[in-house]
C-alpha cells in the first residue's frame, strides 16, 4: 500500500526534473543564440586604439599554439591569446603609428622554448622600429628571462624572485613502480636512440640516451646564451658566468647587469612614457602617482582590444595556416563543448580536403607543435600533405616547440621546412608498446583463460607473456615500419635513404642541429617567415590574406553539434598520488596510440625541459 502512495510522488519528481532539464536547455540555447547575435553585430567594429599608447600584453598561464574555442558568452578576443596572436600583435604594433611601445606583464606564462622564441623575435622588431619595450614581472624563470631579455627595459618587483639559474632536462623512470604493480613492459623498437620506451623498462638512462640528451641540451643552451648575450650587449661567456653566479636577490641581479631596475608595477606603468629617458629609473623610485581610470585607459591599448583587427577576413587568393598541435591519434576525437586533447587524423583530413577544394587557397602553412603519436595516424596525415601538393598548392612547415617523430613524419614532404633554433625535432624512429599485466592478475587473485584459433590470435593480450617467436614477429613489424619511415623522409627531403639513416635512429635534434648538414629542415624561422615563403612559392603578393584552421566555432555552433551527436559523458577520476597523474597520462596516451595500429612514432615522453 505504501508503494501505491509513493508512486505518484516519484512520478511527480520525475516530471519536475524533466521540466527543469528542458527549461535549462532552452535557456542555454537562447543565451547562446543571443550571444551569437551580439557577436555578429559587433564583428565589424574596429579595435579602439589610444593614440600614443603602449600595447599592454599580459602573459600568464598556458599559452598554446592553436586557436582555442571561446566560451558561451565570449567572442574570440575573450579566449587566452595564442603565441602567434601575441607575436602578430607585437609585429603590428612595431609598425602602428598609434602605438608608442609595448609593455609586457609576466605572470608565470607556460609555453615551450620555441614558442617563447616566437614572441621574443617579435619583440626584437620593436628595437628595429626604435620603439621601447618594457617587461615587468614579480618572478622570472630562465625561460621568462630569455623572453624578457629581448626588451630594452627588464624590471622586477622589489621582493621578486629571479630564478635565472640555467636550463635542465628531466626524464622520469617507472620500471620499479610498474614492477611493484605487477606490470611488465614488453616493448620492441627500431632506432638506437629511440629511447621513448626506456622510462618503462629502466631506472636510469642508457648511454645512447645520455649522449642524445646531452647533445640536445648543449644546442638548446647555446641558443639561449647567444641570444641573451646579443640582446644585452654582452659576450656569451659573460652571460654564462653571470647565470652560474646568479643570486635570488633582485638588487644583486641588477648589479650583475642581467636586470635593469627594481620597481612596483604601478610606478612602471605611470612612467612608461619616459622609458627611454635618462631619469626613468629615478622616477620609478619617486612618489606614487595615482592616475584616474580615464588616464589609465589612454595610457594603454589592451591586447584584448588590439587583437580584434589582427586577422581580417581574407579575400581573393590566400594562404591557409593549419595548426597541428598535440599528440597524434587516429579518429576524430570527442570534440564538443569541452574539446578533446590531441591531433586527430580524421579532423586533419577533413580540414585538408576543405583546403584543397577551396580555389582561393593557393598555399598552405602547416604549423606543427606535436611530439608525435600513432605511426598509422601520422602516415595518413603525411598523405594529406602529398595530396595537397599534387593539387598544385605548395606546403610550408613551421615547427614550434616540438615537431618530433610522428610530428616530423607529417612535416617531411613539405616544400620547405622552417624550425626555431630551439625546436625539438627529428626522433625518426618507432616502437611498439605492450604491457604484460599477468603479475597484476596474480596480485589481485584473478585468472583468465583464453580460447583461440590461430597461433598468434592472443598476441596482443595483456595477460600473456611474449614468447621469443612473438617478440620476433613484433620486432619484424616495427623494423618494417621504421624502414618505411626512413624511406618516407628520404623521398620527402629528396635525398638518398643512406643520408637519412645516420640522423634517424630515433635521435632528437634542435632546429639548429637539424639544419646543420642533416637535411631535416631548410631554414631557421617562425610563423611569419613561413607565411612569407608560402606566398613566394605560390607567387602571391606580400598582402595576400591568411585564413586559419581549425576555424573557431561559436559556442552556439558547438552546442548544436553536441546536441545532435548525443555522445555519452565522460567522468574523470583524479588520483591523490604524487606524480600519478603524469604516469597515467603517458600510459593512457600509449593505449590511445595502440588503437591507431600499435606502432608508435613518439618523442621520448616529452622530457621535462625547464
Amino acid at each position: 500500500m505504501s508503494q501505491a502512495k509513493d508512486s505518484p510522488k516519484r512520478s511527480g519528481r520525475m516530471v519536475t526534473l524533466v521540466l527543469l532539464g528542458v527549461t535549462f536547455t532552452v535557456f542555454v540555447v537562447f543565451a547562446a543564440a543571443f550571444g551569437a547575435l551580439v557577436l555578429y553585430l559587433q564583428r565589424d567594429v574596429p579595435a579602439k586604439v589610444s593614440e600614443g599608447s603602449f600595447l599592454k600584453i599580459p602573459l600568464s598561464g598556458p599559452i598554446t599554439d592553436a586557436p582555442v574555442t571561446p566560451g558561451i558568452f565570449s567572442d574570440p578576443s575573450e579566449s587566452a591569446p595564442t603565441a602567434t596572436v601575441v607575436s602578430t600583435a607585437i609585429r603590428k604594433a612595431a609598425e602602428d603609428q598609434r602605438i608608442n611601445g609595448v609593455y609586457i606583464e609576466l605572470k608565470t606564462p607556460m609555453m615551450g622554448w620555441a614558442l617563447t622564441r616566437e614572441i621574443r623575435e617579435a619583440l626584437l622588431t620593436l628595437r628595429e622600429a626604435d620603439k621601447p619595450c618594457v617587461v615587468y614581472g614579480e618572478t622570472y624563470t630562465m625561460r621568462d628571462y630569455y623572453l624578457a631579455s629581448a626588451c630594452d627595459r627588464v624590471l622586477i618587483a622589489p621582493s621578486g624572485i629571479p630564478l635565472v639559474t640555467g636550463q635542465a632536462l628531466s626524464v622520469t623512470y617507472y620500471r620499479d613502480a610498474l614492477e611493484y604493480l605487477g606490470i611488465t613492459p614488453r616493448f620492441v623498437h627500431a632506432g638506437d636512440y629511440k629511447t621513448a620506451v626506456e622510462p618503462f623498462e629502466r631506472m636510469a638512462p642508457s648511454d645512447a640516451a645520455v649522449e642524445s640528451y646531452e647533445f640536445l641540451l648543449d644546442g638548446l643552451w647555446g641558443t639561449v646564451i647567444d641570444e641573451i648575450a646579443a640582446s644585452r650587449g654582452l659576450e656569451p661567456e659573460q652571460v654564462a658566468t653571470l647565470i652560474d653566479g646568479a643570486s635570488l636577490t633582485p638588487a644583486r641581479m641588477v648589479e650583475a647587469g642581467l636586470f635593469d631596475g627594481i620597481a612596483y608595477a604601478d610606478a612602471v606603468e605611470a612612467h612608461l612614457g619616459s622609458a627611454r629617458s635618462d631619469d626613468f629609473f629615478d622616477k620609478l623610485g619617486g612618489k606614487p602617482v595615482l592616475a584616474s581610470k580615464s588616464e589609465r585607459k589612454k595610457r594603454f591599448t589592451t591586447l584584448k582590444e588590439y587583437r580584434k583587427d589582427l586577422f581580417p577576413a581574407a579575400r581573393g587568393k590566400k594562404v591557409a595556416v593549419v595548426f597541428a598541435e598535440g599528440a597524434i591519434l587516429s579518429g576524430k576525437g570527442s570534440g564538443g563543448l569541452f574539446g578533446s586533447e590531441g591531433l586527430f587524423d580524421g579532423r586533419f583530413r577533413e580540414m585538408m580536403q576543405k583546403i584543397r577544394d577551396d580555389d582561393e587557397v593557393s598555399a598552405v602553412v602547416l604549423r606543427v607543435n606535436s611530439p608525435g603519436g600513432s605511426a598509422l595516424a601520422a602516415d595518413m596525415m603525411h598523405r594529406e600533405i602529398e595530396l595537397t601538393k599534387a593539387k598544385g598548392k605548395p606546403v610550408v612547415v613551421s615547427m614550434a616547440d616540438y615537431a618530433a617523430s610522428g610530428g616530423y613524419m607529417i612535416s617531411a614532404n613539405a616544400d620547405y621546412i622552417f624550425a626555431h633554433p630551439n625546436t625539438i625535432t627529428g626522433s625518426i624512429g618507432v616502437f611498439g608498446q605492450f604491457f604484460d599485466v599477468s603479475g597484476s592478475y596474480e596480485k589481485l587473485k584473478l585468472a583468465e583463460h583464453v580460447y583461440k584459433r590461430g597461433e598468434h590470435a592472443d598476441l596482443l593480450y595483456l595477460t600473456k607473456p611474449h614468447s621469443d617467436e612473438d617478440r620476433a614477429l613484433l620486432q619484424q613489424f616495427v623494423d618494417d615500419t621504421y624502414n618505411s619511415f626512413v624511406s618516407l623522409v628520404a623521398v620527402g627531403r629528396a635525398v638518398d635513404p643512406s643520408e637519412i639513416e645516420p640522423v634517424a635512429q630515433g635521435r632528437v635534434w634542435t632546429g639548429s642541429q637539424a639544419l646543420d648538414g642533416r637535411h631535416l629542415v631548410d631554414g631557421i624561422g617562425g610563423y611569419e617567415e613561413a607565411i612569407a615563403k608560402a606566398r613566394e612559392l605560390a607567387s602571391l603578393g606580400d598582402d595576400a590574406g591568411v585564413v586559419r584552421y581549425p576555424e573557431q566555432k561559436s559556442f552556439f555552433e558547438i552546442l548544436l553539434e553536441e546536441l545532435s551527436s548525443a555522445e555519452q559523458p565522460v567522468v574523470r577520476v583524479e588520483l591523490p598520488l604524487q606524480g600519478a597523474e603524469e604516469v597515467l597520462r603517458e600510459i593512457e596516451l600509449l593505449r590511445a596510440f595502440s588503437e591507431g595500429g600499435g606502432v608508435v612514432a613518439y618523442l621520448p615522453g616529452k622530457p621535462g625541459l625547464r
